[in-house]
């Protein structure tokens, strides 16, 4: 079994290093690193390394980017007429959608990773003072933790999404949808005044690590149940649309 689920793995991981290694895709990925990465962590300062804002910020990324390449898992292959081909093939169902969930899931969370890293060194290039500053332990751990879990749980989602959709287009208006309606309560509180205080408040003056625990159990329950079902509906004979 893990011998056919990294042979999935690597097909996947490879197809999605091909499809984002051409020049445009080198370059969004060049502004996502430096904006996100460099330029709005250092404008916030000692608040990124100590606070909830980027365990926050890492979830969202998770969020945005792995659901962009977990939504063609199969309406890709279908697109591209490959899908069959690879219902065809002996390995186990399990290993076909574990080992494309394990893809997106690493190739995403690793680019979110990366500014992770890039944030460190850009606050210590603008307020470091011959200082190496770094992340609180509660920051250190729960923004990979949190946004690992994030990645799950919108890959579990967008598998399902992937599965019944009969292009990759269809696939990704659908899951717009879906996060449409996920952020709606986010996008609602921006626009009233006491709210917003309100969210201002809890990022910057809550306790990290309590939240990281909290959410993290919210986060590990709800990718297991997106998960959970993704494995209950894949069945070969349904992902071969008419």
């Amino acid at each position: 079994m893990l011998t056919d689920i990294r042979t999935v793995f690597r097909k996947e991981f490879k197809e999605l290093i091909v499809a984002t290694s051409d020049r445009a895709g080198i370059i969004r990925l060049l502004i996502w690193v430096v904006f996100f990465g460099g330029l709005f962590p250092a404008q916030s300062g000692r608040a990124w390394l100590y606070t909830l804002l980027p365990v926050l910020f890492w979830s969202w990324m998770s969020l945005f980017y792995v659901s962009s390449l977990a939504v063609s898992a199969f309406a890709g292959e279908r697109e591209r007429h490959t899908l069959e081909t690879l219902l065809a093939t002996r390995l186990p169902d399990g290993a076909i959608l574990l080992g494309k969930v394990l893809a997106s899931v690493a190739y995403g969370w690793g680019l979110v990773m990366i500014t992770y890293v890039t944030a460190v060194i850009a606050i210590n290039l603008v307020i470091g003072q011959g200082r190496f500053l770094f992340y609180s332990p509660a920051v250190a751990l729960g923004g990979p933790l949190m946004s690992l879990l994030a990645a799950l749980l919108i890959t579990g989602v967008a598998v399902l999404v992937s599965m019944r959709a009969g292009t990759q287009r269809q696939a990704q208006m659908a899951l717009y949808v879906v996060s449409l309606v996920l952020f709606l309560p986010l996008l609602l509180s921006q626009s009233i005044p006491a709210l917003q205080a309100w969210a201002n408040d809890l990022v910057l003056n809550a306790n990290t690590g309590s939240f990281v625990l909290v959410g993290s159990l919210v986060l590990l329950l709800a990718a297991a149940i997106a998960l959970g079902l993704a494995r209950v509906r894949f069945k070969r004979s349904e992902l071969i649309l008419d």
